[in-house]
């Protein structure tokens, strides 16, 4: 028995500016690229924060976002600014009635999850819940299919699933996140149906239960010579990097000497 199913390329601008989105895929599949496509339809956001572990050995996002709020490391404390900086603005706004304000701020947490302790962190967790009412359009990617907890996924408005080769980890996905295919044969095939660099886009706000309405495919548009954010971002960044940049350094020299120089001690308990 042969079913046709029709699976229509993803429009990018469907994704609102307040979504959450998650991206897996391993190394080279194209994930980077397909986030900076959307990144590029959501460049009049005008302020935002990239937290990338691979920046520093292999720089990507200075191309288009000021260094100066790029970080190559985690810290609850840098989603926790972000949100407290969205209460205080939202809350002006509406106090104010400002019409002149654009409250939206975008986050990007890119392979992080060398460190999982982030999704335990209670920003995360506040972000997956309600960064809608914040503002956020936040972007998750990651290599590892599971690397969300069960309890925040479905929080995923959009989840991009790039192509995936090995079927034990096709199994995470399609039980983790595709379960709007009936079978895991169907959705084996719908990957086989992948070319090169690109993707599935799964909408979890469908409001239909139909596949065609829930599925998609993609591949990303080159976009290139652009910035993020508006001109006060960037000329923030220009005339303080180099002492966010000093700052940042003095801070990882405290953080290497304290490892450096701690005390492991030996317990012995008793009675």
């Amino acid at each position: 028995m042969t079913y046709k199913l029709n699976l229509k390329k993803f429009d990018l601008n469907i994704i609102n500016d307040d979504a959450v989105c998650v991206f897996i895929g391993r190394r080279r599949t194209g994930k980077s690229f397909c986030l900076k496509d959307l990144l590029y339809r959501n460049r009049d956001i005008p302020f935002g924060t990239i937290i990338s572990a691979t920046e520093d050995a292999s720089p990507f996002f200075d191309k288009f976002v000021p260094k100066s709020y790029i970080f190559t490391e985690f810290k609850e404390e840098i989603i926790k600014d972000i949100i407290n900086r969205q209460k205080k603005i939202l809350k002006t706004v509406e106090k104010q009635q400002l019409t002149n304000v654009d409250p939206r701020v975008f986050i990007v947490l890119d392979d992080c999850l060398y460190d999982d302790s982030w999704s335990r962190t209670k920003a995360i967790r506040n972000i997956f819940m309600n960064g809608r009412h914040y503002k956020i359009l936040f972007c998750l990617t990651m290599q590892y299919p599971l690397g969300v907890p069960p309890a925040l996924r479905s929080n995923i408005d959009f989840t991009i699933i790039m192509r995936e080769p090995y079927i034990s980890n096709r199994k995470k996905i399609y039980e983790n996140y595709a379960g709007m295919f009936p079978d895991f044969s169907m959705f084996c095939q719908v990957m086989d149906s992948l070319k090169q660099y690109e993707c599935l886009i799964l909408n979890n706000n469908s409001e239909s239960n139909k596949l065609k309405d829930q599925v998609f495919w993609y591949k990303a548009d080159t976009r290139d010579n652009f910035k993020m954010g508006n001109q006060q971002f960037w000329n923030y960044h220009y005339k303080n990097y180099n002492k966010i940049k000093k700052k940042r350094e003095q801070v990882n020299d405290i953080d290497d000497y304290h490892k450096k120089n701690r005390i492991t001690l030996d317990i012995n308990k008793y009675e």
